[in-house]
Protein backbone atom coordinates (compact mmCIF):
# COMPACT_ATOMS: atom_id res chain seq x y z
CA UNK A 1 0.00 0.00 0.00
CA UNK A 2 1.42 3.40 -0.80
CA UNK A 3 -0.06 6.69 0.64
CA UNK A 4 0.14 10.15 -0.14
CA UNK A 5 -1.46 13.08 1.95
CA UNK A 6 -1.96 16.98 1.13
CA UNK A 7 -4.28 20.11 1.86
CA UNK A 8 -6.12 21.33 -0.71
CA UNK A 9 -8.34 24.78 0.49
CA UNK A 10 -8.82 23.12 4.06
CA UNK A 11 -9.51 19.89 2.46
CA UNK A 12 -7.28 16.77 3.98
CA UNK A 13 -6.73 14.78 0.56
CA UNK A 14 -5.54 11.47 1.39
CA UNK A 15 -4.47 9.46 -2.13
CA UNK A 16 -3.87 4.97 -1.64
CA UNK A 17 -3.11 2.49 -4.16
CA UNK A 18 -2.78 -0.94 -3.83
CA UNK A 19 -2.36 -4.40 -5.56
CA UNK A 20 -5.69 -6.14 -5.11
CA UNK A 21 -4.86 -9.98 -5.91
CA UNK A 22 -7.12 -12.60 -7.45
CA UNK A 23 -8.07 -16.38 -6.03
CA UNK A 24 -8.51 -19.84 -6.80
CA UNK A 25 -10.31 -22.72 -5.01
CA UNK A 26 -7.70 -25.50 -5.25
CA UNK A 27 -10.72 -27.65 -3.80
CA UNK A 28 -14.84 -26.72 -3.85
CA UNK A 29 -17.04 -29.42 -2.22
CA UNK A 30 -20.82 -28.24 -1.52
CA UNK A 31 -22.17 -29.31 1.30
CA UNK A 32 -25.50 -28.63 1.46
CA UNK A 33 -28.04 -25.81 1.33
CA UNK A 34 -29.55 -23.98 4.21
CA UNK A 35 -33.34 -23.21 4.43
CA UNK A 36 -33.17 -20.04 2.58
CA UNK A 37 -31.37 -21.33 -0.47
CA UNK A 38 -27.67 -20.75 0.10
CA UNK A 39 -25.33 -23.40 -0.59
CA UNK A 40 -22.82 -24.65 2.32
CA UNK A 41 -19.28 -25.06 1.47
CA UNK A 42 -16.00 -26.37 2.15
CA UNK A 43 -13.15 -24.91 0.46
CA UNK A 44 -9.52 -24.43 0.38
CA UNK A 45 -8.95 -21.11 -1.23
CA UNK A 46 -5.82 -19.18 -2.27
CA UNK A 47 -5.07 -15.80 -3.42
CA UNK A 48 -2.43 -15.62 -6.21
CA UNK A 49 -0.20 -12.96 -8.51
CA UNK A 50 -2.51 -11.56 -10.83
CA UNK A 51 -3.89 -8.10 -9.43
CA UNK A 52 -6.13 -5.63 -10.17
CA UNK A 53 -4.89 -1.97 -8.77
CA UNK A 54 -6.95 -0.37 -7.20
CA UNK A 55 -6.75 3.47 -5.88
CA UNK A 56 -8.52 5.34 -3.53
CA UNK A 57 -8.51 9.24 -3.38
CA UNK A 58 -10.60 10.58 0.43
CA UNK A 59 -11.26 14.05 0.67
CA UNK A 60 -11.99 15.22 4.46
CA UNK A 61 -13.64 18.07 5.61
CA UNK A 62 -15.58 18.98 8.61
CA UNK A 63 -18.54 21.00 6.79
CA UNK A 64 -18.11 20.38 3.04
CA UNK A 65 -19.98 16.85 2.49
CA UNK A 66 -23.10 16.19 4.36
CA UNK A 67 -23.90 13.00 2.12
CA UNK A 68 -21.61 10.36 0.95
CA UNK A 69 -19.98 11.36 -2.16
CA UNK A 70 -18.74 8.58 -4.00
CA UNK A 71 -17.11 8.04 -7.54
CA UNK A 72 -15.77 5.17 -9.55
CA UNK A 73 -14.08 4.78 -12.76
CA UNK A 74 -12.31 1.92 -14.36
CA UNK A 75 -9.90 0.79 -17.00
CA UNK A 76 -8.61 -2.50 -18.54
CA UNK A 77 -11.22 -5.53 -17.71
CA UNK A 78 -14.73 -3.33 -18.35
CA UNK A 79 -16.79 -3.30 -15.65
CA UNK A 80 -20.07 -1.71 -14.29
CA UNK A 81 -18.83 1.85 -12.40
CA UNK A 82 -22.43 2.48 -10.69
CA UNK A 83 -23.62 2.11 -7.73
CA UNK A 84 -23.88 -1.49 -7.54
CA UNK A 85 -19.99 -2.04 -8.18
CA UNK A 86 -18.75 -3.83 -5.16
CA UNK A 87 -16.28 -1.32 -4.86
CA UNK A 88 -18.71 1.31 -4.35
CA UNK A 89 -21.24 -0.76 -2.12
CA UNK A 90 -18.07 -1.22 -0.22
CA UNK A 91 -17.48 2.33 0.23
CA UNK A 92 -21.06 2.97 1.36
CA UNK A 93 -20.81 0.31 3.47
CA UNK A 94 -17.79 1.37 5.79
CA UNK A 95 -19.39 5.25 5.54
CA UNK A 96 -22.43 4.20 6.95
CA UNK A 97 -20.47 3.09 9.98
CA UNK A 98 -18.52 5.93 10.52
CA UNK A 99 -20.88 8.15 12.41
CA UNK A 100 -19.08 11.70 11.36
CA UNK A 101 -19.15 13.35 8.59
CA UNK A 102 -18.42 11.35 5.40
CA UNK A 103 -15.83 12.12 3.26
CA UNK A 104 -15.89 12.59 -0.72
CA UNK A 105 -14.10 9.24 -2.13
CA UNK A 106 -12.72 8.98 -5.62
CA UNK A 107 -11.94 5.45 -6.60
CA UNK A 108 -10.00 4.19 -9.56
CA UNK A 109 -10.00 0.32 -10.29
CA UNK A 110 -7.29 -1.07 -13.13
CA UNK A 111 -9.13 -3.91 -13.92
CA UNK A 112 -6.57 -6.94 -15.04
CA UNK A 113 -8.77 -9.81 -13.47
CA UNK A 114 -11.43 -10.94 -15.80
CA UNK A 115 -14.78 -10.17 -14.62
CA UNK A 116 -17.52 -13.66 -14.10
CA UNK A 117 -14.79 -15.58 -14.06
CA UNK A 118 -14.40 -17.20 -10.94
CA UNK A 119 -11.24 -15.19 -10.00
CA UNK A 120 -13.41 -12.83 -7.27
CA UNK A 121 -11.84 -9.84 -8.35
CA UNK A 122 -14.82 -7.51 -7.64
CA UNK A 123 -14.60 -9.43 -4.22
CA UNK A 124 -10.59 -8.63 -3.56
CA UNK A 125 -11.76 -4.90 -4.82
CA UNK A 126 -14.50 -4.48 -2.16
CA UNK A 127 -11.88 -5.47 0.58
CA UNK A 128 -8.78 -3.26 -0.86
CA UNK A 129 -11.76 -0.12 -0.55
CA UNK A 130 -12.20 -1.26 3.06
CA UNK A 131 -8.56 -1.22 3.84
CA UNK A 132 -7.72 1.93 1.96
CA UNK A 133 -10.39 3.37 3.85
CA UNK A 134 -9.28 2.07 7.48
CA UNK A 135 -5.60 3.48 6.88
CA UNK A 136 -6.94 6.75 5.22
CA UNK A 137 -9.49 7.71 7.97
CA UNK A 138 -7.20 6.49 10.84
CA UNK A 139 -8.58 3.03 11.57
CA UNK A 140 -11.59 3.75 12.62
CA UNK A 141 -13.59 0.29 12.76
CA UNK A 142 -12.43 -2.63 14.47
CA UNK A 143 -10.89 -5.74 12.62
CA UNK A 144 -14.49 -7.72 14.03
CA UNK A 145 -16.17 -4.79 11.93
CA UNK A 146 -14.18 -4.68 9.35
CA UNK A 147 -15.39 -8.78 8.82
CA UNK A 148 -18.64 -8.08 9.41
CA UNK A 149 -19.12 -5.42 6.44
CA UNK A 150 -17.49 -7.92 4.33
CA UNK A 151 -19.26 -10.71 5.45
CA UNK A 152 -23.03 -8.16 4.07
CA UNK A 153 -21.03 -7.36 0.73
CA UNK A 154 -20.31 -11.19 -0.23
CA UNK A 155 -19.11 -14.24 0.11
CA UNK A 156 -15.61 -14.05 -1.03
CA UNK A 157 -14.82 -10.49 0.75
CA UNK A 158 -13.62 -11.67 4.26
CA UNK A 159 -11.57 -14.27 2.71
CA UNK A 160 -9.62 -11.60 0.71
CA UNK A 161 -9.61 -9.20 3.98
CA UNK A 162 -8.22 -11.74 5.98
CA UNK A 163 -4.92 -11.91 2.57
CA UNK A 164 -3.86 -15.55 3.24
CA UNK A 165 -5.05 -18.90 2.08
CA UNK A 166 -7.71 -20.34 4.29
CA UNK A 167 -10.33 -23.12 4.33
CA UNK A 168 -14.18 -21.47 3.79
CA UNK A 169 -16.80 -23.20 5.21
CA UNK A 170 -20.48 -22.14 5.64
CA UNK A 171 -21.42 -19.36 2.92
CA UNK A 172 -17.82 -17.53 3.06
CA UNK A 173 -18.29 -17.23 6.80
CA UNK A 174 -16.44 -19.90 8.40
CA UNK A 175 -12.31 -18.83 7.79
CA UNK A 176 -9.63 -21.37 8.73
CA UNK A 177 -6.07 -19.59 8.06
CA UNK A 178 -3.72 -22.46 6.47
CA UNK A 179 -0.50 -22.64 5.42
CA UNK A 180 0.74 -24.32 1.88
CA UNK A 181 3.02 -27.26 2.08
CA UNK A 182 5.28 -24.65 -0.26
CA UNK A 183 4.68 -22.24 -2.97
CA UNK A 184 2.83 -23.44 -6.32
CA UNK A 185 3.05 -22.35 -10.38
CA UNK A 186 -0.13 -22.13 -11.87
CA UNK A 187 -1.60 -20.91 -15.67
CA UNK A 188 -4.96 -19.43 -15.47
CA UNK A 189 -7.28 -19.59 -18.96
CA UNK A 190 -10.60 -18.18 -20.02
CA UNK A 191 -12.55 -17.42 -23.36
CA UNK A 192 -14.37 -14.24 -22.02
CA UNK A 193 -17.03 -16.26 -20.66
CA UNK A 194 -19.17 -14.68 -18.31
CA UNK A 195 -20.54 -16.66 -15.58
CA UNK A 196 -22.71 -14.74 -13.00
CA UNK A 197 -22.53 -17.00 -9.57
CA UNK A 198 -26.35 -16.93 -8.98
CA UNK A 199 -26.91 -18.52 -11.93
CA UNK A 200 -24.34 -21.36 -11.25
CA UNK A 201 -26.00 -22.13 -7.99
CA UNK A 202 -29.19 -21.89 -8.73
CA UNK A 203 -28.28 -24.95 -11.70
CA UNK A 204 -26.33 -26.89 -8.94
CA UNK A 205 -29.45 -26.97 -7.27
CA UNK A 206 -31.12 -29.75 -10.25
CA UNK A 207 -26.62 -31.05 -10.70
CA UNK A 208 -26.15 -31.88 -7.49
CA UNK A 209 -27.74 -34.36 -5.42
CA UNK A 210 -24.80 -35.81 -3.23
CA UNK A 211 -23.36 -33.69 -0.55
CA UNK A 212 -21.05 -36.59 0.29
CA UNK A 213 -17.97 -36.16 -1.77
CA UNK A 214 -14.41 -36.86 0.78
CA UNK A 215 -11.92 -33.66 1.21
CA UNK A 216 -8.64 -34.72 0.27
CA UNK A 217 -7.89 -31.29 1.81
CA UNK A 218 -5.98 -32.34 5.03
CA UNK A 219 -4.01 -34.88 3.30
CA UNK A 220 -2.49 -31.97 1.18
CA UNK A 221 -1.85 -29.44 4.08
CA UNK A 222 0.04 -32.06 5.71
CA UNK A 223 1.64 -32.64 2.60
CA UNK A 224 0.74 -36.56 2.22
CA UNK A 225 -1.24 -35.73 -0.88
CA UNK A 226 -0.18 -33.85 -4.06
CA UNK A 227 -1.59 -30.87 -5.25
CA UNK A 228 -3.06 -32.68 -8.80
CA UNK A 229 -5.18 -35.01 -5.81
CA UNK A 230 -6.43 -32.17 -4.32
CA UNK A 231 -8.01 -30.48 -7.72
CA UNK A 232 -11.77 -31.06 -7.23
CA UNK A 233 -14.86 -28.63 -7.87
CA UNK A 234 -18.38 -29.68 -6.88
CA UNK A 235 -19.98 -26.38 -9.38
CA UNK A 236 -18.01 -27.48 -12.47
CA UNK A 237 -20.77 -29.83 -13.60
CA UNK A 238 -23.50 -26.74 -12.76
CA UNK A 239 -21.55 -24.30 -14.71
CA UNK A 240 -20.50 -26.66 -17.92
CA UNK A 241 -24.16 -26.97 -18.13
CA UNK A 242 -24.28 -23.29 -18.61
CA UNK A 243 -20.96 -22.37 -20.17
CA UNK A 244 -20.21 -25.93 -22.25
CA UNK A 245 -16.69 -24.83 -23.27
CA UNK A 246 -15.36 -25.44 -19.46
CA UNK A 247 -14.26 -28.89 -20.26
CA UNK A 248 -12.39 -27.35 -23.43
CA UNK A 249 -10.56 -24.81 -21.44
CA UNK A 250 -9.86 -27.71 -19.11
CA UNK A 251 -8.30 -30.00 -22.09
CA UNK A 252 -6.87 -26.93 -23.67
CA UNK A 253 -4.79 -26.00 -20.62
CA UNK A 254 -3.47 -29.64 -20.42
CA UNK A 255 -2.80 -29.91 -23.51
CA UNK A 256 -0.79 -26.65 -23.34
CA UNK A 257 1.82 -28.14 -20.62
CA UNK A 258 -0.08 -28.21 -17.21
CA UNK A 259 0.28 -31.10 -15.47
CA UNK A 260 -3.91 -30.98 -14.55
CA UNK A 261 -6.65 -28.63 -14.50
CA UNK A 262 -9.73 -27.33 -13.04
CA UNK A 263 -11.97 -24.92 -12.71
CA UNK A 264 -12.02 -22.39 -9.95
CA UNK A 265 -14.77 -21.03 -8.03
CA UNK A 266 -18.16 -20.57 -10.21
CA UNK A 267 -16.28 -20.11 -13.50
CA UNK A 268 -16.07 -19.68 -16.13
CA UNK A 269 -12.02 -19.24 -15.84
CA UNK A 270 -9.93 -22.96 -15.17
CA UNK A 271 -6.44 -23.15 -14.01
CA UNK A 272 -3.81 -25.44 -14.48
CA UNK A 273 -0.88 -26.82 -12.52
CA UNK A 274 2.71 -26.45 -13.55
CA UNK A 275 5.59 -27.79 -12.13
CA UNK A 276 7.85 -24.74 -12.96
CA UNK A 277 7.52 -20.72 -13.00
CA UNK A 278 9.20 -21.77 -16.28
CA UNK A 279 6.73 -23.91 -17.86
CA UNK A 280 4.02 -21.88 -16.47
CA UNK A 281 4.86 -19.24 -18.58
CA UNK A 282 5.05 -20.79 -21.66
CA UNK A 283 1.80 -22.99 -21.05
CA UNK A 284 0.05 -19.41 -20.72
CA UNK A 285 1.91 -18.16 -24.01
CA UNK A 286 0.51 -21.60 -25.94
CA UNK A 287 -2.44 -20.86 -24.70
CA UNK A 288 -3.08 -17.03 -25.93
CA UNK A 289 -1.41 -18.35 -29.19
CA UNK A 290 -4.54 -21.06 -29.52
CA UNK A 291 -6.53 -17.69 -28.51
CA UNK A 292 -7.36 -18.00 -24.79
CA UNK A 293 -7.07 -15.36 -22.24
CA UNK A 294 -4.00 -16.83 -20.23
CA UNK A 295 -1.76 -15.84 -17.52
CA UNK A 296 0.98 -17.51 -15.30
CA UNK A 297 0.19 -17.14 -11.79
CA UNK A 298 1.82 -18.38 -8.17
CA UNK A 299 0.41 -19.23 -4.65
CA UNK A 300 0.61 -16.21 -2.67
CA UNK A 301 1.08 -16.74 1.08
CA UNK A 302 0.16 -12.93 1.55
CA UNK A 303 -2.47 -11.49 -0.44
CA UNK A 304 -1.68 -7.46 -0.20
CA UNK A 305 1.09 -5.78 -2.26
CA UNK A 306 2.47 -2.45 -2.01
CA UNK A 307 2.12 -0.13 -5.46
CA UNK A 308 4.72 2.23 -6.14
Amino acid sequence: MSEHETWQNNVRVSALQIWSPAKVNLALYVRGRRPDGYHLLESLVVPVTLYDRVAVVVEESSSLYQTPQIEVDSSGFAVPTGPGNLAARAAVAFLEALGRPPPRIRIHLEKNIPAGAGLGGGSSNAAAVLLLLQTALGSPLTWERLLEIAGRLGSDVPFFLLGRPAIMRGIGEELEPVDLPRKFHLVLCGNGTVLLSKEVYAQARVALTDFSSASNIGNFLMGMSSIVDILHNDLERAAAVLEPSIPTLKDATVRAGAVSASMTGSGSCVFGVCPSRTQAVETAARLRAMGFWAQAAETLSSAWALCH
